[in-house]
């Protein structure tokens, strides 16, 4: 799936074949190392989509924010309704990412480089996407990437 030689572990397989994928970013530009779990709909592998590029979703949690993303378990279904939407035409296929939000369990960055703090602005608005752009076919054109989030991922996706 992905197509750089960094190492994705499977975190969830679902019943169309897709999977949820997961590596460990040392991210070169914040210094924060965390991890990022995505996922491509079925598309992505298809023949007739082999020169296509894909826009992306950055799935920002809330709460806590670390050491996971709840936005890829099960209990979400997340990237099911996404899938179900796309092979229904109501939305065109897309991939979604989905880092940690912050640096610890104890303290909120609200996505900021903060001083003297763990860069978390830094790490998902460069480290992440850089990531991404490396791995998998995606739109170079920031119009094909969006943010949502809940909760205090949704602040900082604004």
């Amino acid at each position: 799936m992905p197509t750089h030689p960094r190492e994705w572990t499977t975190q969830r397989e679902l019943p169309d074949g897709t999977r949820v994928v997961r590596t460990d970013l040392a991210g070169p530009k914040s210094g924060f190392t965390g991890r990022v779990w995505a996922w491509v709909p079925k598309q992505y592998g298809k023949p007739e989509y082999k020169d296509s590029a894909f826009p992306v979703l950055m799935a920002l949690p809330g709460a806590v924010g670390y050491p996971t993303n709840y936005f890829f378990s099960k209990e979400f279904r997340l990237q099911e309704r996404i899938g179900e939407a796309a092979d229904k035409g109501e939305s065109l296929p897309f991939i979604v990412v989905m880092p940690v939000l912050n640096a610890n369990k104890d303290t909120y960055y609200d996505g900021s480089d903060i001083p003297g703090q763990p860069k978390m602005g830094t790490w998902i608005s460069d480290d992440v996407p850089d990531l991404v752009r490396e791995n998998f076919r995606t739109y170079a054109d920031p119009k094909g990437w969006g943010f949502f989030g809940s909760s205090s991922g949704g602040y900082v996706g604004m």
